[in-house]
């Protein structure tokens, strides 16, 4: 196995982050959190160490220790961005919106590998002033005969104001059974009187076909100034005429405040894929936290060191983290590794977990993952 150096390899992304595991406001709808993450405040911005190479060949690397203020809980908590704008969203709290109108399912499809079916719907707030919380839907699958031969359901944590949301999500069959139709049916929910509310963005998105497994991938932007967890993250696959020829979903571990992450996601369709829309969102096990009340004098953990190598398409990566407080230990952070090809491009995407990490320890940790190309 013929490894190259950290500084010839062309631009993967190591990102370390810790996630809080206290709730932030109990108590409020999905729409007050987020209203409430979009205004921006004025907080100390804290610094995101970079080691990056001024030349990105097909695979260059940049290793980012995204350093995190205090939040709820010693050693827990987002990064956070300067900002002295004033109010961007505000809502009428837990008030059911009056003459609401009910979501609206736009279109869906699905497509079918042997036992695999994916499927995808796009459904639509038709509401400029209120968000929608809490909606349920379920997908039922038919063959042939006109029988179901399988069912699907889910949760809408929520649709925003005016927004149009894209859910996938994948079912498995009987062997031999051929899925011929899809029905989609959606409950409302509850209505949230809402100014708009900015969402999740998706850049680079790819559908990318292989041997064994089908990917749809893309960078994911969080506009709010709090660190969001378990994000339910869904893929739309489209044929060239615009049809809904497959889907399926997964969940981001978390994506740091005002900022970016890499998403690889699993997928099923039929052939004739042509593109592929990925859609962020809020799940029903989301958590945004602010990073604010820590104690004075705890720091974060620092990433002190990283590299990797890359044989074909597997890529070894390994980093060492400390703990640099004296006298406390840190437990439950997660970190998040992207790797990129020279033009921004998803290659793969990787999440782990640090269970503990004890005073003034420093702790390697390595791992190795396949790239859904090869560059």
């Amino acid at each position: 196995m013929q490894k190259q150096p950290f500084s010839q390899l062309g631009y993967p992304l190591l990102a370390f982050g810790l996630l809080v595991l206290s709730s932030l406001a109990c108590g409020q709808s999905s729409t007050e959190k987020l209203a409430e993450a979009s205004t921006p405040r004025s907080v100390a911005a804290t610094s995101t160490g970079e080691i990056t190479q001024a030349a990105k060949p097909a695979s260059a690397a940049t290793i980012a220790l995204l350093q995190q203020p205090p939040a709820a809980q010693p050693l827990q908590g987002e990064a956070a961005q300067a900002s002295t704008s004033t109010s961007a969203a505000t809502i009428a709290p837990m008030q059911q919106a009056p003459d609401t109108q009910a979501l609206q399912v736009a279109s869906y499809g699905f497509g079918q590998d042997g036992r695999e079916v994916g499927f995808a719907f796009i459904v639509t707030n038709p509401n400029e002033a209120a968000a929608i919380e809490d909606s349920q839907y379920q997908a039922a699958f038919f063959g042939p005969d006109g029988t179901v031969v399988d069912t699907e359901s889910g949760y809408l944590n929520i649709v925003l104001p005016g927004q149009t949301l894209g859910v996938g999500g994948t079912a498995f069959v009987n062997e031999g059974v051929t899925v011929t139709r899809l029905e989609v049916q959606i409950s409302t929910g509850s209505a949230h009187q809402s100014d708009p509310i900015p969402a999740f963005s998706v850049t680079n998105t790819e559908y990318v076909p292989g041997d064994y497994s089908t990917y749809a991938v893309g960078v994911i932007q969080n506009p709010f100034d709090r660190m969001v967890s378990n994000l339910r993250i869904s893929a739309v696959v489209y044929d060239a005429g615009n049809n809904i020829i497959g889907g399926g979903f997964t969940y981001g571990n978390f994506i740091q405040a005002n900022s970016s992450r890499g998403i690889k996601l699993s997928v099923v369709a039929s052939p004739g894929a042509s593109r592929v829309d990925i859609y962020p969102t809020l799940s029903n096990l989301s958590r945004l936290e602010q990073a604010e009340n820590i104690p004075a004098g705890i720091n974060p953990p620092i990433l002190v060191r990283q590299g990797f190598g890359q044989d074909d398409n597997e890529v070894s990566y390994g980093f060492v983290v400390q703990n640099p407080n004296a006298g406390i230990s840190v437990e439950d952070s997660e970190y998040l590794a992207t790797a990129y090809s020279g033009d921004g491009r998803v290659l793969g995407v990787e999440e782990g977990y640090i269970n503990l990490l004890l005073p003034n320890q420093s702790l390697g940790i390595a791992d190795s993952s396949y790239l859904v190309r090869q560059e």
